[in-house]
């Protein structure tokens, strides 16, 4: 099942519209320079004015930069191309990144709504996958901050599309979405090996059971040629560490943050605050108000004392000072065995519920947005094929099992809501159709009575 080409055009064009207007409405681009101070901005100034990809991990600020591999290269090098055409964390530049990453999260909404149309067997329900993923809060409000999300959700849905291609016997086609898919989302984030991982061993299980071994020769294939893609980044990681390095080198780092004995299961500690009151004289305000609260929350790096991060910056490479983190955790998980099952059930419950550690987390609109979603994807689940469904199902369940068992966050978890309005869009093609059809079948009315006629009566001759 297929959507026409001016369904999918209409869909881009108002997942557009809507991202432009929250950029106007929103006023986010005032604080696009802030991200001149996250790693990503960092690496990217530090590419545009020569030093290479590298950046001070836990180092001297006043000291050069080191060789890096804290974060994947794909979004730092886009924003270094910026850096470059539009100069250095100028408006302009910034301006530019979040301009492509609109265009990028409408185009996600067109992959969506192919999937979901054939998934689901109806073209009702990719239209309207599409456009709730053209309006949903978080996916409209992502590509106005400088992040690897916005592209996670492209290469998620990239692949998603590729392996319903390969499935439903579009060769060609599937296997340059499934590879570019992969190559994409690993050079953004290597948590994507995951989803990537189960998507090819969807294809090699069916293709082996239809075709033999012979069956197996495209999706190893396509892994071949995932790695082929990765080939150069790994090999720079190999030069500049001495060893071997699957994308990022930010493993014990992140296990650390998410698994440490003050966590609560995410990079940052649970926000102290009540409640949390938005202005409501404007909608710039209220985002402006919002971005104020994440800047008052507190990371988990905040609990290292002066002695450690000392301690830190005296050793000479990333790869040893990321080598410190994984010899502190293991350290503390060993003194406290019970500790990291107790994490993982946290992590459950926020995956799923919602994060103690964000700001937005406290806003009634942020909690009824996310459970009718919820609730509308889980009614869902049995009104759509399974085996339509089952790409994204495994793609699912390989991102919780990574969140739960690492580190979660109410970022993390958007992915998931994408996929969820999968389901959701099945929803409510079902209930519009239920109400077409009592429209349409609703019993007519009784007909009105004719009024008896009634024959003259003439008075008798006398």
């Amino acid at each position: 099942m297929t959507l026409a080409s001016r369904t999918l055009v209409a869909i881009l064009l108002f997942a557009l519209v809507a991202r432009g207007a929250a950029w106007r409405l929103t006023g986010l681009e005032r604080f696009a320079a802030a991200t001149a101070h996250h790693e990503h901005a960092d690496i990217a100034r530090n590419l545009a004015s020569g030093r290479g990809f590298s950046f001070n991990f836990f180092g001297d600020i006043k000291k050069d930069p080191l060789p890096t591999s804290q974060q994947a290269p794909l979004v730092p090098s886009l924003l270094a191309g910026a850096y470059l055409m539009l100069g250095i964390e100028t408006s302009a530049a910034l301006g530019a990144m979040l301009a492509l990453q609109i265009a990028v999260s409408s185009w996600t909404c067109v992959l969506l709504a192919r999937f979901a149309a054939g998934a689901a067997g109806r073209r009702d329900v990719g239209v309207l996958a599409g456009l709730l993923a053209a309006l949903y809060p978080p996916l409209v409000l992502a590509p106005l901050h400088v992040q690897a999300l916005v592209w996670n959700l492209f290469w998620l849905a990239l692949m998603l599309a590729g392996a319903q291609d390969l499935r439903a016997g579009r060769l060609r086609l599937g296997a340059i979405s499934l590879a570019a898919g992969g190559i994409g989302g690993l050079l953004t984030d290597p948590i994507l090996a995951a989803p990537l991982g189960l998507l090819l061993s969807l294809l090699a299980a069916e293709r082996f059971a239809s075709s033999g071994r012979l069956g197996l020769k495209l999706p190893v294939a396509i892994g071949l040629a995932v790695l082929v893609g990765l080939a150069p980044w790994l090999a720079r990681n190999v030069a500049v560490h001495g060893r071997f390095a699957f994308v990022k080198n930010s493993f014990w780092y992140v296990f650390w943050q998410g698994n440490t004995l003050l966590s609560a299961g995410t990079d940052k500690l649970p926000f102290d605050e009540a409640n949390l009151a938005l202005p409501a004289s404007s909608v710039a305000d209220a985002a402006a108000a919002l971005q104020e609260a994440r800047g008052r929350c507190r990371s988990v790096n905040d609990h290292l004392s002066v002695a450690e991060l000392h301690e830190l910056e005296a050793l000479p490479t990333e790869s040893a000072r990321m080598d410190w983190f994984g010899r502190r955790i293991r350290a503390e998980l060993a003194a406290a065995p019970s500790h990291y099952l107790a994490m993982c059930g946290k992590r459950w419950s926020a995956w799923w519920g919602f994060d103690p550690t964000n700001p937005k987390s406290l806003l009634p609109s942020y909690r009824a947005a996310y459970l009718s979603l919820a609730a509308l994807a889980a009614l869902g689940l049995f009104l759509v094929s399974w085996h339509g469904l089952l790409p994204a199902l495994l793609v699912a369940g390989g991102l919780t099992a990574v969140h739960v068992l690492v580190i979660t966050s109410a970022r993390f978890r958007i992915p998931l809501e994408m996929l969820m309005l999968i389901p959701a869009a099945a929803t409510l093609a079902r209930t519009s159709g239920a109400f077409e059809l009592a429209r349409r079948f609703r019993p007519a009315p009784f007909p009105r009575p004719e009024p008896l006629e009634t024959a003259e009566v003439r008075p008798a001759a006398a």
